[in-house]
């Protein structure tokens, strides 16, 4: 057992089994606190509570062994938590200020975003418009191999067009980050692309999620459910363009187009599971270098790298020059087998992929069989159910598509309507304490010598937290600049959403030759999660994590903050210490700064992990956790509850015990250590 979970099991067992004592110990704490807050945190924690089971046997059961018979999976959710159920409310408030009508004087971003969610729902008028954006589209950038005989092939340059305009990673992912080798400044990052859905749905394999992506195929590629897709999508525009294409024109060329893709993610696979140290598999040179390794490496390439790199920064107003840092973290001979399959393949198989990834993308943003067509193929890969509703898909559409969309509009209103400030100032003070809580934790520490004990203190105290909203959210002029360049019609959801994407991604670029900003949200501040950004030590702390269950902003209920949300954050902070984290400074750059004898005997704790949580065993799926591959969430989930019991501990010291008082209703038998380990069970 590793020293972590040790400690943790020692604490929860020392709480719980002080059961009859701690009782005893607050007699004076018996007042009840009966206000309407207090009430619903007493009850969400009553109602999962099966007092049944013995919490020294299954503390898990014994904290949440009644939560499904009290929370019913709700009809288009495929699953149901504490995390869906906070999800869901933020997305009602979303759904509630973008349905509202624009009014006169508002911000012109929120504006925006409310006539984006409109054009979104408005499926009547998308169904009157039908396929001719998608064939517009068609037209505008050559022509789709399977159904147009005269098409134009894509080489380098449209490939960076194309990218430009749409934001679709088809060869590299392209963007602008905070440089490996001097974290304040930036550098243009070239990755291998995730595909347009997981790579497993592209093979007739089993994924290791708990979700299946991909149904067994009974025969070869045309049978499996994403090329089915692909050929339906393809049909449906032939059909609508009256086009002289056979069915079997149509199959062979969509399967071809999915064998194209499995070659393609094969060869970037072997990237992505790298275990080289970051700072060792990065190649870090300029464009022109990099330009000319490209030229002497690859006879007769056709690839300019400047030239690529400026057409695809094209709409971020940044002038790409030979002397910009890039890095491509796959290593030379990864990047050139990429460069030579691409430059060595059929052009019309190319071209075909090209187009089918972009058409995925945005098809089921025209006409209503193209929505359906994507529906059934989402339905039947498990990601959503057949009952999901359109303001949802619209929600997340606007306000987080990709990554931060309309987010920050919708934020505004939410800090200038519906946030008190409180609630930010008992967050302050509890990440205060989890700052703290590390560093005790850093002193007890007793296998790490005083060099990198010293600089895991410069790392912890130099990490940025970003909480809440971006400082800028309460300011309409601010607000109004940074969504300056994207257009909006009411009357052109397809366009709308096309923009969108290449507006988030412009702006991204636009930072490239720019001082790295720490402040950045790269997140929507409304989705209901935390972040760790290594390349910038920096964690997010967004608002939709603010509210019940997992944060009161309280005073009675604080001991249900620091286990839940403390928990979270806690394990944030850990996660610039764990297997990948470590790798980074206290700056965000790459660097190792562990001493050997320090790293081996954080790998041989590591490995303990490993194999304690590969003995786990999923009944429902008769496998096995694999330990290696959730080693950093496993390292996180320890050092975040410790962290929070820590940072409880001080809080404890420092209000005293009264300050506990009065209990919740219900739960007065619990001490506030015990209280404390069942809230943070509960919803976790």
């Amino acid at each position: 057992m590793s020293a972590p979970v040790a400690l943790l099991r020692l604490s929860v067992l020392a709480a719980l089994t002080g059961a009859t004592h701690g009782a005893a110990a607050v007699t004076k704490l018996d007042a009840k606190c009966l206000t309407l807050q207090c009430r619903q945190a007493a009850s969400g924690v009553l109602s999962a509570l099966d007092k049944k089971s013995n919490p020294c046997d299954d503390f898990y059961e014994f904290s949440c062994g009644h939560f499904g018979d009290n929370h019913a999976i709700p009809e288009g959710k495929l699953l149901w938590d504490n995390f869906q159920i906070l999800q869901e409310a933020m997305d009602t408030h979303s759904r509630d200020i973008l349905n509202a009508p624009v009014e006169p004087g508002e911000a012109a971003a929120v504006s925006k975003a409310k006539n984006m969610f409109a054009a979104c729902m408005d499926t009547d008028s998308q169904d009157r418009r039908g396929l001719d954006p998608v064939v517009e589209l068609l037209h505008q950038w050559g022509g789709w191999p399977v159904l147009n005989s005269d098409w134009t092939p894509f080489d380098w340059h449209r490939m960076g067009d194309i990218v430009a305009e749409f934001a679709v990673p088809f060869i590299f992912s392209i963007s602008s980050l905070a440089s490996l080798d001097n974290a304040n400044s930036t550098a243009v990052y070239l990755d291998a692309p995730s595909l347009v859905l997981p790579s497993p749905l592209l093979f007739n394999t089993e994924t290791p999620d708990l979700l299946q992506a991909l149904n067994r195929a009974e025969g070869g590629v045309e049978d499996l459910p994403f090329t089915k897709y692909l050929v339906k999508m393809a049909t449906l525009l032939r059909d609508h363009l009256h086009t002289n294409v056979s069915d079997e024109t149509v199959r062979k060329d969509m399967a071809d187009v999915v064998l194209y893709m499995q070659r393609l993610s094969k060869a970037t696979q072997v990237l992505k599971m790298d275990n080289t140290p970051i700072g060792q598999r990065g190649m870090a040179w300029t464009i022109g270098q990099l330009d000319q390794w490209t030229k002497e490496t690859l006879d007769n390439t056709t690839m300019d790298w400047v030239q690529f790199l400026q057409r695809a920064f094209s709409k971020s107003g940044v002038t790409v020059r030979a002397d910009h840092p890039v890095i491509f973290l796959g290593g030379e001979k990864a990047l050139a087998g990429i460069i030579s399959f691409i430059e060595g393949s059929d052009p019309r198989v190319l071209a075909n992929y090209v187009m089918s990834r972009l058409l995925v993308f945005l098809t089921p943003e025209s006409s209503r069989e193209m929505r359906d067509a994507a529906f059934e193929f989402y339905v039947q890969q498990g990601y959503i159910t057949t009952d999901y509703p359109r303001w949802l898909y619209c929600v997340h559409k606007v306000q987080d598509y990709p990554s931060v969309g309309f987010s920050h509009a919708v934020a505004y209103y939410y800090k200038t309507n519906m946030v008190d400030t409180q609630t930010l100032e008992e967050a302050a003070e509890m990440v205060s304490d989890l700052r703290a809580a590390f560093h005790d934790l850093l002193a007890e520490n007793n296998w790490m010598d005083d060099e990198t004990r010293h600089a895991a203190v410069q790392k912890a105290d130099a990490m940025l937290v970003l909480m809440g909203f971006p400082s800028w959210c309460d300011s309409s002029a601010e607000l109004d600049e940074f969504y300056n360049n994207i257009e909006v019609s009411r009357g052109d959801h397809f366009g709308n959403v096309a923009r969108l994407r290449s507006f988030v991604q412009a702006t991204n670029l636009a930072t490239l030759g720019k001082d790295r900003d720490r402040n950045e949200w790269t997140q929507s501040p409304l989705v209901v999660n935390a972040f760790y950004n290594s390349l910038n030590n920096r964690i997010t702390f967004p608002v939709g994590m603010m509210d019940v269950p997992f944060f009161y902003g309280n005073h009675y209920i604080t001991l249900l903050d620091y286990a839940r949300i403390g928990a979270i954050v806690g394990h944030e902070i850990t996660h610039g210490f764990d297997s990948v984290g470590r790798q980074y400074d206290q700056f965000g750059s790459a660097f190792d700064w562990w001493s050997a004898g320090t790293n081996a005997k954080f790998e041989e704790r590591a490995q303990c992990f490993v194999k304690q949580y590969s003995s786990y065993r999923v009944s429902e799926l008769n496998k096995t956790v694999d330990g290696q591959r959730t080693l950093r969430e496993n390292i996180a989930d320890n050092g975040g509850i410790r962290e929070a019991y820590r940072a409880f501990t001080r809080l404890k010291t420092r209000r005293g015990m009264e300050a506990f008082s009065p209990r919740l209703p219900g739960l007065e038998q619990y001490s506030p250590d015990q209280l404390f380990f069942i809230g943070y069970a509960s919803v976790t």
